[in-house]
């Protein structure tokens, strides 16, 4: 099979510790990529050989905890879901409007 057609199908299944290697190797190369909340898109049919190498040597490697000196890992912050604070409007029924609600309340 060749490789950017396996990357293709297996990159998914990469260890959280090589993304993250995978991802500053992409970032340090300047390759054309799309950033979203969901992580990196990239396009393996426009990489060079020399990146596909790389992508593809480093998912067969067999440490499961590579040593790195080039590459730094990145701290990703996640943001905490603000505090929603529930404003009300003063609102003015009129007899009519008041009429109708009563019989919803009974």
């Amino acid at each position: 099979m060749d490789k950017r057609k396996f990357l293709y199908y297996n990159i998914h299944k990469i260890e959280n510790n090589k993304r993250i290697i995978l991802t500053n190797y992409i970032e340090q190369n300047k390759i054309e990529h799309n950033k979203n909340s969901n992580g990196l898109l990239l396009n393996f049919s426009q990489l060079d050989d020399e990146h596909i190498d790389f992508c593809y040597d480093l998912y067969n490697l067999e440490n499961k905890y590579p040593q790195y000196d080039a590459v730094k890992s990145a701290h990703i912050q996640t943001s905490k879901p603000r505090k929603m604070i529930a404003e009300y409007k003063d609102y003015h029924l009129t007899p009519l409007e008041s009429l109708i609600l009563s019989y919803s309340t009974k």
